[in-house]
C-alpha cells in the first residue's frame, strides 16, 4: 500500500470506543478501514478508508449501525448497584 492509500480519506471521527467498533464492523464487511494514529482536538479518532471506498464505506456504516451499537455495548461496562465498589 503506497503512502497516499495509508492515509486515504476521512469517512467520519467518533470517541475512540466507537471508533473501534465501527472498525470490526466495516472490516466485518470486507472493507479496507484503518483509525487515523492521532486524536483530533475533541479526543476523537478519524476512521479513514481509500479515497473510492469512501461512498461504500459510508453507505455499509449506514446499514451496519445496529452492529455498531451492539459493538459499542460490549465494551461499555454495565452500571453499578448502588453501593456497589469499584473493584481494585
Amino acid at each position: 500500500m503506497d503512502s497516499s492509500q495509508h492515509e486515504g480519506v476521512t469517512l467520519t471521527a467518533f470517541d475512540p470506543v466507537t471508533a473501534d467498533a465501527v472498525v470490526t464492523v466495516l472490516r466485518r464487511a470486507g472493507i479496507t478501514v484503518w483509525q487515523a494514529d492521532d486524536r483530533d482536538e475533541h479526543g476523537d479518532v478519524q476512521v479513514r478508508v481509500a479515497p473510492d471506498e469512501r461512498g461504500h464505506a459510508m453507505a455499509e456504516l449506514g446499514r451496519r449501525m445496529e452492529e455498531v451499537r451492539d459493538e459499542v455495548a460490549g465494551h461499555i461496562p454495565p452500571p453499578m448497584a448502588p453501593g456497589q465498589e469499584e473493584a481494585p
